[in-house]
C-alpha cells in the first residue's frame, strides 16, 4: 500500500512538471459569437444580461446551484489572456461541446460537472441541477434560438434541446431564480423556465435570461506586445496584447461608444516582443473628455427631456452642496436654466474603454452611485456628488452611449446617454422622487430616448446671463467667475489701480480671455455694440494681467453704511461732470450680485476711482442703480474744498448746496 501511494505522488510530481515546462498562453477573444450558429467546441466567458444587469456567468463551489451571475464585467477580459490556472478566473471559464446534432454542452471548469436537464422542479424546470460526467442520461443539451443586440452586442436567448418545460411538450428556456443585482453569493442563479423573453424587461417579475459568448483560445508561438490606444496622437489606453507568431493581429478591444479603430494589418512577428503597438482612434461624442482633471474640459450639461411639456424642455443638471442628489429643473416653462455658477459645469475624466469619472467644477467632486439596483428602472435611487472615499457596492466609473436600450438615437441634437461602466442597461434619467411632479432627480430608467434618458452638453453660456448697460455710444459691465471665459463680440480689460488711488488703468485682453477669479470690465464699443456677445467656457487660462478689481461668486449682502464703505462698486460718480469707476455704493444698493466685480477697500478712506483707457479717464453716464438717490449719500467738502468721509457737525457743500449738519 505504501508502495502505491510513493507511486502515486511521484506520478503526480511527473504530470505537474509537465504542464509546467508546456505551459500555454490563453487569451479571450474581443468579439462574441455572432450568430446562432457560431458555437464551436472549447472553452468561453459567458456574458448574462438579466434584469437590466450584466455580468459573468459563475460557478460557485459550495453552492449545487448552477452559474451564478457575479460583478465581474466582461470588458475586463474581453481581448485579454487569460490565466486557465487561476481558481478564481476558472470560476468563470465554461468548456462547450457541440454534439453531432449542432446542441452543446455546458461544463464548469472549475467543478467538472456539466448541466444538466432537469431543475430542481423536474425536467426543465426551476434551479438548474448538474451532472458528473456527459454520459449521464440527464446531461443538458443546448441551442441559441433568438439574437438580441444590446449596446451592439450580440446576446441569445437559449434554449434546451433535449428537455422540456416538465416534459410536457412546452419549449424551456434559461430564466434566473433570485432577487438582488447579480452577484456571487446565491442570488439570481441560473434556472429553466417555460417560454422565451427577448424583450429587455427588467423587472422582479421578468426572469428572462440572454447570453453572450466569448471564446477562450490557446495561443501557439505567443509573441506579448501592447496595443496603445491614441486619439489625436495622445495615449489614452493601453492593453496587453498576445498573439501567435506569424498569426493576424488579435482583435482590438470591443470599441465603446463613439470609438472607431482599426486593428493593425500583416502578422505578427517575433521581434514584437515587448514592444508597443500603436492604435489611432477616432471619438466622436459631442464632448471631449481627458485623462487628467487637471486637463479637464468642462460642461453645462441638461438631463433628461419632458414628455408632456410643449415646447420641450432640457432641465439643467446642477450640484447642491450638502445634497445626496443631483435635483433637474422642473419648470415646464424654461429651458435650460443655466447659471455663471461652476455648480452647473461637469467635466469627463478618463477614457471611453476604463469608463469615465464624471466631476462637477464647484467641489471637484465626482458622481457616484450604488449599483445595488433591482432592476434598471430606479426612481429613487440617486447618483450624487462625493469628494470622500468610494463606498462599498458603488460605483463612480461611467460610460456614454449613443442610443437607448432598445431605441433609436435621441431626435435631441448631440443627445447621448450615460450608463454605468459596462452596464449599459444602468442608464441615469430624470425621474419623480417618489412620484412628485415637484421632485425631479437624476435616477435610471431604461427606455425613453427623448423622455428622460437624453443628456445634453455645451461649454456655451447663455448671452443673457450678462447685461450690459448702454450709455453714450458704448456698454459696458463687470464680471468675475472662478473659472476662464473666452469673450466674443465684447473687449475685455483688467484693472489696476494707479500710484494716486484715483483712477484705475485698464488693460485690454488681447486674447479676449477672462482669467479665472479676476474681475473684469466688459465693454461694447463702436465696433461691436449691434452684436450679440458670446461667451464660452474656455480651455486655455488667458494670459492677461489678473489686475487687482476684486470680485464675487455669491452674493453679498450691503446692510448698513458700515458695510457699504468696505465696497467700492462698478457705477456712475456723483460729481460733476459724472465719470464711470468703481465708487462707494449708495443706501439704495443692498447687495453686490453674484458674478459682479468690486473693489474691497475696508478700512479705506478712499471714495472711488475713475477708469482711464489708454490715458484717457471715461467721462459717461453709467448704470444709474450705483448713483446716490439722497442727499445724504452725496459727496460732501467742507468749506474749503476738501471732500470728507463723514459729515459732522458743520457747514458743507453737499450736491452744490450749501448744507449745516447739526
Amino acid at each position: 500500500m505504501k508502495k502505491i501511494k510513493i507511486f502515486l505522488v511521484l506520478g503526480l510530481c511527473l504530470l505537474l512538471g509537465n504542464a509546467a515546462a508546456n505551459a500555454q498562453t490563453y487569451v479571450c477573444s474581443s468579439t462574441p459569437v455572432s450568430d446562432t450558429n457560431g458555437i464551436t467546441s472549447g472553452m468561453y466567458i459567458i456574458n448574462v444580461w438579466a434584469k437590466g444587469n450584466q455580468g459573468l456567468l459563475y460557478e460557485h463551489d459550495t453552492s449545487r446551484y448552477t452559474g451564478f451571475v457575479s460583478g465581474n464585467i466582461i470588458n475586463t477580459y474581453s481581448g485579454q489572456t487569460i490565466d486557465t490556472s487561476n481558481d478564481d478566473m476558472r470560476k468563470m471559464l465554461w468548456n462547450l461541446e457541440v454534439q453531432e446534432n449542432g446542441s452543446f454542452t455546458i461544463q464548469s471548469a472549475s467543478t467538472s460537472n456539466y448541466f444538466s436537464k432537469r431543475g430542481e422542479g423536474g425536467e426543465g424546470k426551476h434551479n438548474v441541477e448538474r451532472v458528473p460526467n456527459n454520459t449521464d442520461a440527464n446531461i443538458g443539451h443546448f441551442a441559441l434560438k433568438t439574437k438580441v443586440d444590446i449596446s451592439g452586442v450580440p446576446f441569445f436567448s437559449v434554449r434546451l434541446a433535449n428537455g422540456t418545460f416538465q416534459g410536457n411538450g412546452t419549449p424551456t428556456f434559461f430564466h434566473v431564480n433570485g432577487g438582488g443585482t447579480g452577484t456571487a453569493d446565491g442570488n439570481m442563479h441560473l434556472s429553466y423556465w417555460l417560454g422565451e423573453n427577448t424583450g429587455l424587461k427588467t423587472g422582479d417579475g421578468d426572469s428572462g435570461v440572454l447570453l453572450s459568448f466569448y471564446k477562450v483560445e490557446e495561443i501557439q508561438n505567443p509573441v506579448n506586445f501592447v496595443y496603445v490606444y491614441r486619439i489625436n496622437g495622445s495615449e489614452i489606453y493601453r492593453q496587453a496584447k498576445t498573439g501567435s507568431a506569424g498569426s493576424v493581429y488579435p482583435d482590438l478591444a470591443t470599441a465603446p461608444a463613439f470609438c472607431t479603430a482599426t486593428k493593425p494589418e500583416g502578422t505578427v512577428s517575433t521581434d514584437l516582443e515587448g514592444k508597443d503597438v500603436y492604435i489611432d482612434v477616432t471619438w466622436s461624442a459631442p464632448v471631449a473628455f481627458s485623462t487628467l482633471l487637471e486637463n479637464a474640459k468642462w460642461y453645462l450639461m441638461t438631463a433628461g427631456r419632458d414628455n408632456d411639456a410643449n415646447p420641450k424642455v432640457l432641465p439643467v443638471m446642477r450640484y447642491k452642496e450638502g445634497q445626496n442628489h443631483i435635483t433637474l429643473n422642473t419648470l415646464n416653462t424654461t429651458d435650460k436654466e443655466f447659471s455663471l455658477s461652476s455648480a452647473d459645469q461637469w467635466a469627463f475624466v478618463g477614457n471611453p474603454y476604463e469608463g469615465f469619472k464624471i466631476y462637477n467644477r464647484f467641489n471637484k467632486g465626482r458622481l457616484i452611485s450604488t449599483t445595488t439596483l433591482t432592476s434598471s428602472t430606479e426612481g429613487n435611487i440617486n447618483p450624487y456628488v462625493s469628494t470622500g472615499e468610494l463606498p462599498s457596492g458603488f460605483t463612480e466609473l461611467w460610460d456614454l452611449q449613443a442610443q437607448q436600450q432598445g431605441g433609436s438615437p435621441s431626435a435631441i441634437d448631440d443627445g447621448f446617454s450615460i450608463s454605468q461602466h459596462g452596464q449599459p442597461s444602468k442608464k441615469m434619467n430624470r425621474r419623480r422622487y417618489n412620484n412628485d411632479a415637484s421632485d425631479q432627480r437624476l435616477a435610471y430608467w431604461t427606455g425613453g430616448a427623448d423622455n428622460g434618458s437624453t443628456f445634453t452638453a455645451t461649454q456655451v453660456l447663455p448671452s443673457s446671463l450678462i447685461e450690459y448697460h448702454r450709455f453714450g455710444d458704448n456698454g459696458y459691465t463687470t464680471l468675475y467667475v472662478d473659472y476662464p471665459i473666452l469673450v466674443t463680440n465684447a473687449k475685455v480689460y483688467t484693472g489696476q489701480r494707479n500710484d494716486a488711488h484715483t483712477s484705475v488703468e485698464m488693460t485690454l485682453a488681447t486674447d479676449n480671455i477672462i482669467p479665472a477669479n479676476t474681475g473684469v470690465v466688459l465693454v461694447q464699443d463702436e465696433t461691436n455694440i449691434a452684436l450679440l456677445p458670446t461667451y464660452t467656457i474656455s480651455n486655455e487660462q488667458g494670459t492677461v494681467e489678473r489686475g487687482d478689481i476684486s470680485g464675487t461668486t455669491s452674493e453679498i449682502a450691503l446692510t448698513d453704511d458700515n458695510t457699504r464703505n468696505n465696497y467700492r462698486v462698478f457705477g456712475l460718480s456723483t460729481a460733476s461732470p459724472q465719470r464711470l469707476g468703481f465708487f462707494r455704493p449708495s443706501s439704495s444698493v443692498t447687495s453686490i450680485p453674484a458674478n459682479k466685480a468690486f473693489y474691497d477697500l475696508t478700512g479705506s478712506g478712499v471714495q472711488g476711482f475713475v477708469l482711464s483707457f489708454d490715458g484717457m479717464e471715461t467721462g459717461i453716464a453709467l448704470d444709474q442703480i450705483m448713483q446716490p438717490s439722497t442727499e445724504a449719500d452725496k459727496p460732501a467738502y467742507d468749506l474749503s474744498g476738501r471732500r470728507v468721509n463723514h459729515a459732522a457737525k458743520g457747514i458743507y457743500i453737499i450736491g452744490g448746496k450749501k448744507v449745516i449738519v447739526k
